[in-house]
């Protein structure tokens, strides 16, 4: 070969392994057919990168599953395809995919589990989890929930509160260590606050603010995130246009002196209403001022399997970067 070909083709190849080192990458979890994932993604290619492979099995949401920074262990509950008796969580570590020693299970007649999350300790009870217990002792009256400490690694937890509502959505701020449980009861919607071992802070009703001209809101705050590059918690609020009948998702973020969500704005515009329609996840850039979310798509001409992934400036326009298609919905991600 001429050793002109030689160098431009050396050329090539260091300059496409420096495009995929600067890529932004998360680790996450999804489902395909009976087959649950965790593993890595690309986030600027768009594909995964498989790390562990759990047959019949599914993973369930965003909100029950969590990422440990100072342990790298990510944590997902999910449910048998082939039995419907426990809820199980998984937890391995994002380095190398290794399993920890135990396997936390739940017994469905008695516990329904909303939520999961990380306290960012290395602790026993180090994560923060929202249930209703039913057929058990400390079982919930009718209408509450239960906030609890978990141990994962020995099957065990302990109630810290209980809650009169209806679970919404939970989020863990790492940098003021404080838990904050989203709920809503016939008095309006509640944002309650933790510390992070444990101990109840305050409860105070909330308010959903800067909603666009010609939007009602359907639904309350849901799928809550802590975002690390901006230090903020967002959370997803379902909006109905005036003219048209679908609803779309738009992002809100909390401001926490006052429990107050505000409207993003960027999903609602005219430019992003045609591109998504239901955010699935969302993830940080580590570095920069950038959002990805994973959402669904009415647009099938350009994006085939109704998934896309789009990268989002977070600017006072919400310029939209770029947009990719995706194969499966990825059920949480946090970028490293």
């Amino acid at each position: 070969m001429d050793s002109k070909l030689i160098i431009v083709a050396l050329i090539v190849c260091i300059f496409s392994f420096l495009a995929k080192a600067q890529d932004q990458w998360a680790y996450s979890i999804w489902n395909n057919g009976t087959t649950a994932y965790m593993g890595n993604i690309d986030l600027d290619a768009a594909y995964y990168i498989g790390g562990v492979e759990i047959d019949n099995f599914q993973f369930i949401s965003s909100q029950t599953s969590t990422y440990n920074s100072k342990t790298n262990e990510i944590s997902a509950l999910g449910q048998s395809t082939t039995s419907n008796d426990y809820f199980y969580l998984y937890v391995y570590t994002a380095e190398g995919w290794i399993p920890t020693p135990a396997i936390m299970n739940f017994p469905k007649e008695n516990y329904l589990i909303s939520s999961i999350t990380s306290d960012q300790t290395t602790g026993q009870f180090n994560y923060f989890s929202t249930m209703v217990i039913s057929g058990l002792a400390n079982q919930n009256p009718v209408g509450t929930f239960s906030v609890t400490k978990l141990a994962p690694t020995s099957n065990n937890y302990k109630v810290i509160d209980v809650i009169n509502g209806q679970f919404s959505s939970s989020a863990y701020n790492w940098a003021t260590q404080i838990y904050y449980v989203v709920f809503s009861n016939t008095s309006g919607v509640f944002v309650n606050s933790y510390t992070q071992g444990g101990q109840f802070q305050s409860s105070i009703k909330s308010a959903i603010l800067s909603i666009p001209t010609n939007y009602n809101i359907a639904s309350s705050p849901y799928n809550s995130v802590y975002i690390p590059i901006t230090n903020l918690i967002y959370s997803f609020v379902d909006l109905v246009y005036t003219y048209s009948p679908t609803p779309i998702t738009d992002l809100f973020k909390l401001y926490t002196p006052t429990t107050t969500f505000y409207d993003m704005g960027y999903f609602s515009n005219s430019a992003s209403r045609s591109v998504s329609t239901k955010i699935y996840s969302i993830a940080g850039h580590t570095t920069q001022q950038i959002l990805y979310y994973i959402s669904s798509t009415t647009n099938l001409q350009q994006y085939p399997t109704g998934i896309v992934l789009n990268t989002l400036r977070l600017s006072i326009t919400g310029n939209m970067l770029s947009s990719a298609l995706f194969e499966h919905p990825p059920i949480n991600m946090w970028t490293y």
